[in-house]
């Protein structure tokens, strides 16, 4: 099982949120990528890891089951859905990835598919184990 202690997880987090605050995910004139591939894959990359310290830190097991049994399109407002159903509001799942304008400014469609990813592993070292 992963472990990782609070410190480190703050520290990625607060990183995180500054490249929310200086990438606009829907212009990829922004941030440190060359490429709209290259934003996709960073912001999947960020994804994984918001979905795995959530499955971690904070998902209950049916909500994990839940999220890790989405398919086909992966956008935040099939996500913040999914777990609305479970009491989450959107505003702090979008706090989650670092995104504090929310509604103005919401995670990418690759961050979202990177969340459930990460959602998907924990899901896999529970179960496995």
């Amino acid at each position: 099982m992963l472990k990782h202690s609070i410190f480190e997880a703050i520290k990625r987090l607060k990183a995180s949120r500054e490249k929310c605050r200086t990438h606009a995910h829907d212009s990829h004139t922004k941030g440190e990528c060359q490429t709209p591939m290259e934003c996709e894959a960073r912001d999947h990359d960020h994804g994984v890891a918001v979905g795995k310290e959530w499955a971690m830190s904070r998902a209950e097991w049916d909500e994990l089951e839940d999220v890790a049994a989405l398919s086909g399109e992966m956008t935040f407002a099939v996500l913040a859905v999914v777990l609305g159903a479970h009491g989450y509001d959107p505003e702090e799942l979008a706090e989650d990835f670092g995104c504090d304008d929310y509604p103005d400014k919401v995670p990418a469609d690759a961050e979202v598919a990177g969340f459930v990813e990460g959602a998907r592993r924990i899901k896999s070292a529970v179960e496995a184990a």
